[in-house]
């Protein structure tokens, strides 16, 4: 049983899973247990993977995303190891398997560190015309760019960027979000995205007159 942290690393999510693991996982946090998950980022991947992550961002959980990763492993307390071939949050009727390991406190300070190294996902990148750069109409921009908010939820949380359920766009939501529970949200304006550095005095490469940004709501 779990009394100080628990670290899922599941490259995959499955909304089936969650819903079932989710409530435990609740529980162990208001207890005061450190609940950290790491899995696959959400660009790119399979609808079913992007419901499953929401199902978990919209209980209050946060998500460290990895690219590639293949890992499957749950940590509890920094003493007890589960390693295998397993998807702890995605797996339904498998005959995959974990083992479970203990007193090998140097295989588990490994794990965590390979979680923990930064990474770089590989991009391909393109060469560009002028012709073909006037003809850009969007810029997009990582939601970690996003500026902190010095404003603080009803609940006194602090606000983290989110994704819009029906694919909007994104907000402002509290990083302890709980269904039932006093919550409100912040809309992006432009002043946060004046606070990008990619940003900031854009010129058009046609004209060379300066950009204004404009803010989308809808797809």
């Amino acid at each position: 049983m779990a009394h100080e942290s628990i670290m899922i690393a599941s490259p995959f999510l499955a909304s089936a899973r969650v819903e079932k693991i989710l409530p435990l996982l609740l529980k162990k946090q208001q207890q005061g247990v450190k609940i950290i998950i790491y899995t696959r980022p959400l660009q790119g991947s399979e609808d079913w993977h992007i419901k499953a992550a929401q199902l978990l961002l919209d209980a209050g959980l946060q998500l460290t995303y990895r690219p590639k990763m293949h890992q499957k492993v749950v940590i509890v307390d920094e003493k007890v190891l589960y390693h295998g071939s397993l998807n702890v949050l995605s797996q339904k009727e498998t005959s995959e398997s974990m083992f479970r390991i203990m007193k090998k406190p140097e295989l588990i300070a490994a794990l965590n560190e390979e979680l923990q190294i930064p990474t770089i996902p590989e991009q391909k990148m393109y060469p560009m015309t002028n012709d073909e750069i006037g003809k850009l109409k969007t810029v997009s921009v990582a939601l970690h760019l996003l500026p902190e908010l010095t404003s603080t939820c009803a609940c006194g949380s602090r606000f983290v960027p989110r994704l819009r359920k029906d694919g909007s766009g994104v907000f402002y939501g509290c990083e302890n979000y709980q269904k039932g529970h006093l919550h409100k949200n912040v809309n992006i304006t432009t002043d946060h995205l004046l606070q990008i550095s990619i940003l900031q005095n854009r010129s058009c490469p046609q004209c060379h007159g300066t950009l204004e940004l404009q803010l989308q709501y809808k797809p």
